[in-house]
């Protein structure tokens, strides 16, 4: 039987949160080695954890597009100090978005078979099959890389 949690906060072992199309819960929540099975939608999650990190999804997502430019899709960075930044694969609105944490991606390639749009390969072996075009997942890639340099570029005082 699956275990089933009302509450998730994310960790730097958090690779993926992925809708779950079921009745008792609303999030897969892909962390080395397990899946968790939460009640919180991934949106909700992300919310949640950027509240405990002193921060608020609105804001860090409004800081972003100030400083990026990115309207659209755009990566959250969650807890840049531990490197936890995550981005959305569709607009976070939609139920079928998965968000995945950028430093936990090896790298991503289009299908060998046509069942697919693309595959994520985890830096932990794990294979995700997604149905989100390869390339959108590269743009979201460098969004989310922009991100992180503009952060560290901040963070180490050589922003100009």
């Amino acid at each position: 039987m699956k275990e089933i949690q009302s509450h998730y906060l994310i960790t730097d072992q958090t690779t993926a949160l992925l809708p779950a199309r079921n009745q008792e819960y609303f999030t897969d929540v892909l962390a080395r080695n397990q899946t968790l099975h939460i009640t919180k939608t991934p949106l909700e999650i992300i919310k949640e954890t950027c509240i405990q990190q002193f921060s608020s999804y609105t804001g860090i997502r409004e800081a972003v597009m100030h400083q990026i430019g990115y309207k659209r899709k755009v990566p959250i960075p969650i807890n840049p100090f531990q490197n936890i930044y995550a981005f959305p694969t569709l607009s976070p609105n939609d139920p079928d978005c998965v968000w995945l944490f950028y430093h936990h991606i090896h790298q991503i390639k289009p299908p060998p078979t046509p069942h697919a749009n693309s595959i994520v390969y985890f830096k932990d072996g794990f294979e995700l099959p997604m149905d989100v075009s390869y390339h959108v997942l590269e743009k979201q890639m460098f969004r989310t890389a922009m991100c992180v340099h503009r952060f560290e570029q901040v963070r180490f005082g050589t922003f100009y």
